[in-house]
């Protein structure tokens, strides 16, 4: 690759298109996503838009250096752009990230979005268990009607979601906590948390890209059904009768859930599927 750079450094009048051809092919090596990739890469480094910057099609020489210090760190040492550039982008928002929280993903805008639609136009107490960045509440706060509150068990964590709330002036407030052990009985009508439900043994069949992320926030134990489980039975003592659990998951977890003691003190409500068909939530409803 840096061979590859050189060569490229080396042409006089170098311009954009062929720089934006050159960060796919390199990019391809690590991603199925290069394209997309060398796009933001370009309108990071040039501050513009893509599709102008590249109707322009300008000298790009003096843009190198820059370009491929974030080229080597992101094919040599496998770093996703979020944590290169410090943000993500979640329902709207331009959410800051680094190395301390999970990066967001458009999986999860499924599950927020069929809370939305979900609980529109209802006043409920609400709880984004396991915050990390703070993008679940970021939403929820700036769209659900009642009180929210969010936690994490991680001080780092709660240090980027307080970020990226005061950012956007959301005033949710937040709390450190292990699982649900922090609330009162009966104190919430809806969770909703993302935990994480990788096995440590499936390490091995992660991107060196996943595994930069936080282990806290990949690994849900052993089999990687552990906190999901524990989550839902302590769910059961802070959720209000007929209240919500809304759980981002794999299909793996779900069966699993399927087999605990805890599942038969809910009805599932809803599965809740991506455009592609793969299951990414589940809504469960506490039985009265």
């Amino acid at each position: 690759m840096l061979r590859s750079f050189l060569k490229l450094r080396k042409k006089r009048n170098l311009r954009l298109r062929e720089l934006y051809s050159y960060l796919i092919g390199v990019i391809s090596q690590v991603s199925r996503e290069a394209k997309a990739e060398a796009k933001w890469i370009i309108e990071e480094v040039f501050e513009n838009k893509f599709d102008f910057l590249i109707l322009e099609n300008p000298e790009v020489s003096k843009e190198l250096s820059r370009i491929h210090n974030i080229v080597e760190r992101r094919v040599k040492d496998r770093i996703p752009l979020q944590y290169i550039f410090k943000k993500a982008f979640f329902f709207g928002f331009e959410i800051y990230v680094d190395e301390r929280v999970l990066i967001p993903r458009y999986d999860t805008e499924v599950v927020v979005e069929y809370v939305l639609n979900t609980f529109n136009g209802k006043v409920v107490r609400w709880l984004d268990l396991g915050t990390g960045s703070g993008a679940i509440a970021l939403v929820l706060g700036k769209h659900l009607n009642g009180f929210g509150v969010a936690s994490d068990l991680s001080m780092d964590a709660l240090r980027v979601a307080r970020r990226n709330l005061t950012k956007y002036g959301v005033k949710v407030p937040l709390l450190r906590a292990d699982v649900l052990s922090a609330f009162k009985e009966s104190c919430f009508d809806l969770i909703l948390t993302n935990p994480p439900y990788i096995s440590y043994k499936e390490r091995l069949n992660l991107s060196p890209e996943v595994l930069s992320e936080p282990p806290s926030a990949l690994f849900g134990g052993e089999f990687g059904h552990e906190l999901t489980e524990r989550i839902l039975s302590e769910s059961l003592r802070v959720l209000v009768p007929g209240g919500s659990i809304i759980i981002e998951t794999s299909p793996m977890c779900f069966e699993a859930l399927q087999r605990s003691e805890e599942w038969n003190f809910f009805i599932l409500t809803k599965e809740i599927y991506d455009l592609s068909g793969e299951l990414r939530g589940i809504h469960l409803v506490r039985k009265s």
